[in-house]
């Protein structure tokens, strides 16, 4: 089952492309899912969870789930 924690970021993208068509949008937000994430002064790569604190991760997640 799909969680904030474990969302597919090709299938999210697909999603998201089922609705918009700006390409240079669809580029952004797969930027957005592969920031990563810094820790211990750190960055480290993320493959699998929406970006916490940032505005598009909830809003991501949830349209994953929907």
């Amino acid at each position: 089952m799909p969680t904030f924690a474990w969302v597919d970021y090709e299938g999210l993208l697909r999603m998201v492309a089922q609705r918009i068509a700006d390409p240079r949008l669809l580029r952004l937000i797969e930027l957005w899912l592969r920031a990563g994430i810094l820790k211990s002064g750190e960055k480290q790569k993320t493959d699998r969870a929406t970006p916490q604190g940032a505005g598009v991760g909830p809003l991501l997640a949830n349209t994953f789930l929907h």
